[in-house]
């Protein structure tokens, strides 16, 4: 979850200071893409809906910097927009403030 508000810069260069979810097997660019829907929440202000649209339209660009092909770069959004279906209902479940981006990204998959 490498975003802004995560890094921690000190004389040494910069921590990584959230890694509530960290885990291996992502498919590569997924934080990529996780970083523009999330900087676009925080930093920019905006909702949930209009964050994971304008991340997903900045998308196609950074995934083929990547080397990603049409198919990779589906992937890595289908697998993002699940991710974020299963984070809010986990925060719901123990009664913390979800991220609003469950129903937009429902909708998403929904049109394949």
């Amino acid at each position: 979850d490498l975003t802004p508000w995560n890094l921690l810069t000190t004389r040494s260069g910069r921590v990584i200071i959230d890694w509530e979810t960290a885990e291996a097997g992502h498919p590569l660019g997924i934080d990529a893409l996780h970083h523009e829907v999330a900087s676009a929440m925080m930093l920019a202000g905006l909702d949930g809906p209009a964050a994971l649209r304008l991340g997903l339209s900045r998308w196609p660009v950074t995934a083929r910097a990547l080397g990603l092909d049409d198919k990779a770069r589906e992937a890595v959004v289908a697998v993002l927009l699940l991710e974020y279906v299963r984070r809010d209902i986990d925060l719901e479940a123990v009664d913390r403030p979800v991220t609003g981006l469950r129903e937009p990204a429902i909708k998403v998959l929904a049109r394949g």
